[in-house]
């Protein structure tokens, strides 16, 4: 889906997907083909709404990951609407953009070892149903944390140094109608991962400080 592979500890490998297909992939690392047993291979089920076209429906990375471990699987839905029966009886639940996943979803869950949130927030899922029902909750906490930091920085300096609007001026032919200032204050209250990473930016004549609350 455009975005880094997901790889999984060993300790997580072995919560998912059992003892069995974890010896089947050391030995597949190792070049060995083990016989493959009746047992069908658990199901992930990556969650992803509808609206958004860029993602792709082939989970080439997933896939990737876990060829011969799992059977990947992508459902597209809309935002709250009810989980079909195959997201339902999935083994892994990988969840894009929030789709809610409440204390009633999870009730519903028949046979889940894992939701698994692709982003660094996870307050669409009901973590305590998912604690009740012995069910992990995982996250990806440096997800996209450059991009946020970089988007960030840009469009701060944007505004400081009113690009899009001396851009118009200059469409306009009003040459010297406006100027930027060249010294500001930045304050960064709960800045977080991003934040921090925002910092690494070298700022020009500005005073950067960081409010703890």
């Amino acid at each position: 889906m455009g975005r880094g592979a997901v790889f999984l500890s060993q300790e997580l490998y072995l919560v998912l997907f059992g003892r069995a297909l974890f010896r089947r992939r050391l030995a597949a690392a190792a070049g060995v083909r083990l016989a493959r047993d009746a047992m069908p291979l658990p199901l992930v089920a990556i969650l992803c709404p509808r609206e958004f076209t860029f993602s792709d429906p082939s989970a080439a990375i997933e896939r990737a990951v876990l060829d011969g471990h799992a059977e990947v699987r992508t459902i597209t839905l809309d935002f709250d609407a009810p989980l079909p029966e195959e997201a339902l009886n999935a083994d892994v639940l990988l969840l894009w953009h929030n789709i809610p996943i409440t204390a009633d979803v999870i009730a519903r869950l028949t046979r889940c070892r894992a939701l698994i949130r692709n982003g660094t927030g996870y307050d669409s899922v009901d973590t305590a149903a998912a604690a009740a029902r012995g069910i992990p909750v995982c996250n990806v906490p440096d997800y996209g944390t450059e991009e946020v930091a970089d988007h960030a920085m840009m469009l701060l300096l944007a505004a400081h140094r009113r690009c899009i609007e001396q851009d118009r001026m200059v469409r306009e032919g009003r040459w010297g109608a406006g100027f930027a200032c060249r010294t500001a204050l930045l304050a960064a209250p709960g800045a977080g991962s991003a934040g921090e990473a925002g910092a690494g930016v070298f700022v020009v004549n500005a005073t950067v400080r960081s409010i703890t609350t």
